[in-house]
């Protein structure tokens, strides 16, 4: 925890701040986590504050103590609540005690019949989580999991965030952990989501996606200041900006040094 608030105060202070969203943390260790920010919080009275997620698995308890932290920590703002839900009767009980506030995102499971939870999701305002991967082998879905996921969530309407397995732009293979001689696994791409959920959302049959997010070779893409080319695909940058903003908005990850590399060797940050 102290190098993780150490590591995103930093970040706050660098030219690629821009991409950072929100410190995420487990309601497990949310005293460790106040504990460490406080000494380098935004002071009282500043216009800037950290946005937090916190990772629930007792709303009640949890939105409790948030509310109290709030008020005695204000360079702290508690922006959404993530918890994992596998029916519309657990979405429904925590719509019923979160606060108009704070957004709730679900994680659901990509297994069985999945889109059944967006129309509800869609009529209360939740946003959707995706689980991208993992730190053992076999957690990383189908790429055509992955895009059902993407148009179902486009025609029921319903945002979503992604997680984990998404440190790198490209799909390829990478190592499970950090850890020496760690094993491989094939991953997706962060740019690859992004992009595959954008040109969804512009009509891009489900099986092109699939291949969109199974492409790993950079130079298929093709990026301008007016918009992308994939292949004999293109995107305007106002789609893409429109899809980012209120469609697929944005993506948890244990690291921000490795995306921000990775994009300056593949030239596309300076």
């Amino acid at each position: 925890m102290p190098a993780a608030v150490y590591n995103y105060a930093h970040y706050l202070t660098l030219p690629f701040s821009w991409m950072l969203g929100r410190f995420v943390v487990s309601a497990a260790r949310l005293e460790e986590f106040v504990r460490e920010a406080v000494p380098v919080l935004p002071p009282r009275g500043s216009s800037s504050v950290w946005g937090v997620s916190l990772l629930s698995s007792d709303l009640e308890r949890d939105i409790r103590r948030i509310e109290e932290l709030q008020r005695e920590h204000p360079g702290v703002r508690f922006e959404s609540i993530e918890i994992k839900a596998a029916s519309a009767t657990e979405i429904a009980a925590a719509v019923k005690v979160i606060p108009g506030s704070i957004r709730l995102y679900c994680e659901i499971p990509l297994a069985g019949e999945f889109e059944t939870l967006l129309a509800p999701m869609a009529q209360w305002g939740v946003r959707a989580k995706i689980r991208c991967g993992g730190i053992t082998s076999g957690t990383f879905p189908a790429a055509v999991r992955v895009a059902a996921f993407l148009r179902e969530c486009h025609a029921a309407g319903v945002s979503f965030k992604a997680t984990a397995g998404l440190h790198h732009p490209m799909r390829g293979s990478y190592p499970l952990t950090y850890s020496p001689g760690s094993p491989t696994e094939v991953m997706h791409g962060f740019l690859n989501l992004f992009l595959a959920a954008a040109w969804v959302r512009h009509g891009m049959p489900l099986d092109v996606a699939e291949s969109l997010l199974e492409e790993r070779s950079p130079a298929a893409f093709k990026f301008q200041d007016d918009g992308v080319e994939w292949r004999e695909h293109q995107l305007s940058t106002a789609d893409i900006l429109e899809a980012r903003r209120n469609y697929a908005v944005g993506f948890g990850s244990c690291s921000f040094s490795e995306p921000v590399a990775d994009l300056r060797i593949m030239n596309l940050i300076a």
